[in-house]
């Protein structure tokens, strides 16, 4: 965040972030008339990757081949792969 916004003034907020932590994990929060809003930041290709990664239903699994499918790039699993473990350790 800081390389993106260097100018930015940071401040920590536990009690704000423990309850959208709360609601973002707890199933029960979960309210259809108040949905989540999620800023996705990135390339055409990885937003398209993320927006199918948002659709697959709660508990349920899939493969990197596809989400690949589903972006409309069916020959790169390995590239969604690659992409997604990039951004969870970022």
């Amino acid at each position: 965040m800081r390389q993106r916004w260097p100018n930015a003034s940071y401040v920590e907020d536990t009690a704000g972030t423990a309850a959208l932590a709360r609601r973002i994990f707890d199933p029960k929060r979960w309210r259809a008339e108040e949905p989540l809003r999620v800023v996705l930041i990135g390339t055409d290709w990885e937003v398209r990757v993320w927006e199918t990664l948002l659709r697959i239903p709660m508990g349920r699994l899939t493969s990197y081949s596809s989400i690949a499918i589903n972006c409309c790039a069916p020959k790169a699993a390995r590239a969604v792969g690659a992409r997604s473990q990039n951004r969870s350790h970022s």
